[in-house]
């Protein structure tokens, strides 16, 4: 495996086990690790405060690496549903001409807080296109 290869896959797999404890930096990474600003969030999340705040810096690093791309240009969130305190989404990231979807899942964690787990979107996640976040979290067809 290439350097870069093994760097980019030890930088998803870094950021999806610390994205499932929701542990992050004050700053994002790129696949190469250097440290990258961050656009802002379109859309509504239904978690709110600092864990989007941590999943949004983890999904940056993860996106990158995911896109082959150094900067990720901005991320909107497409879907968001609420199940009592269970929150998934999808989140779209775009950077480099590309994009990707990304599932986001948020729980509560048993000391109090929320944890987060960052996934790539299965084939056929709604796109930009297809579905719109609508104000308050609701998803429109």
């Amino acid at each position: 495996m290439k350097p870069t290869a093994r760097r980019a896959v030890h930088s998803v797999l870094r950021a999806v086990v610390l994205g499932a404890v929701g542990a992050v930096g004050a700053v994002g990474s790129n696949a190469t690790g250097a440290a990258q600003a961050q656009p802002s969030l379109e859309g509504r999340s239904a978690a709110d405060g600092r864990v989007v705040a941590d999943a949004y810096e983890m999904l940056a690093g993860v996106a990158g690496a995911h896109l082959d791309c150094r900067s990720i240009d901005r991320v909107a969130v497409v879907e968001s549903q609420l199940d009592g305190a269970n929150a998934d989404e999808i989140w779209m990231a775009y950077g480099c001409g590309r994009s990707a979807p990304f599932q986001i899942q948020f729980r509560p964690a048993p000391g109090g807080g929320y944890h987060f787990t960052i996934r790539r979107a299965p084939p056929g996640a709604p796109s930009r296109e297809r579905r719109k976040a609508a104000p308050g979290g609701a998803t429109t067809p």
